[in-house]
C-alpha cells in the first residue's frame, strides 16, 4: 500500500476479496450468536471485523468504507441493527478509525494505546449521540445496555490482540 491507497491491481483484488470475507463474517455473526451460550455482542464483532479488514489491507480508505458499510450491510443481511442504531454504530466505527489514524501519529509505536484511546473516545461520542437519539425517541432502550466493565474488558482485549497481530505482521515482512 502507498500511504493508505491501493497501489496495484493485485492489491485492489486483495482488498475486494478481504471485504467479501468481512461481509461473509457479517452474515455469520447472527448464526454464531444463536449457537453460542455467550453473548457474542460483548466481543464487539463489527469493530473486530473492521480491524481485521484494516489489518489485512492497510488501506485507510477501505477502512472508512468498512466502518460505514459493516453496520449497514448487517442491517440489510440480518435485520440488525435497525435504522438509527445502524447509523449510530457507523458513526462510532467511522470516528474510531479516524481517531485511530490521528492518534497513531501522536503515539507512534504504541498502537494498542492509539486503538484503546480511539475506541474510548468514539464510544463516548456514541453514547452522547445515543442519548440524543433516545431523547427524541428515534431509538428505544437503555442508554447503556452492555456493562461499562464488560466494555472496558472488551476494548482492552481488542487493543492488545490487535497490537500483537499488527506487531507480528510488521516483523514478518
Amino acid at each position: 500500500m502507498v500511504k493508505g491507497r491501493i497501489a496495484s491491481i493485485q492489491e485492489y483484488w486483495f482488498v475486494i476479496v478481504s471485504d467479501l470475507v468481512i461481509v461473509m463474517g457479517i452474515f455469520l455473526i447472527p448464526t454464531l450468536a444463536h449457537l453460542s451460550p455467550f453473548p457474542i455482542y460483548y466481543l464487539d464483532p463489527m469493530r473486530i471485523l473492521l480491524l481485521i479488514g484494516y489489518a489485512l489491507t492497510k488501506s485507510k480508505n477501505n477502512s472508512i468504507i468498512l466502518a460505514i458499510g459493516i453496520p449497514l450491510t448487517s442491517t440489510f443481511l440480518s435485520g440488525h441493527p435497525l435504522g438509527y442504531k445502524a447509523i449510530l454504530i457507523s458513526v462510532e466505527l467511522l470516528l474510531n478509525m479516524t481517531l485511530y489514524f490521528k492518534f497513531i501519529k501522536v503515539f507512534q509505536r504504541y498502537r494498542a494505546l492509539s486503538l484503546f484511546t480511539s475506541i474510548i473516545a468514539s464510544k463516548l461520542i456514541y453514547y452522547m449521540l445515543k442519548f440524543i437519539f433516545l431523547r427524541y425517541s428515534l431509538i428505544y432502550g437503555p442508554l447503556v445496555s452492555t456493562s461499562i466493565v464488560v466494555q472496558l474488558i472488551s476494548v482492552t482485549a481488542i487493543s492488545v490482540v490487535y497490537h500483537i497481530m499488527i506487531h507480528k505482521s510488521h516483523y514478518q515482512r
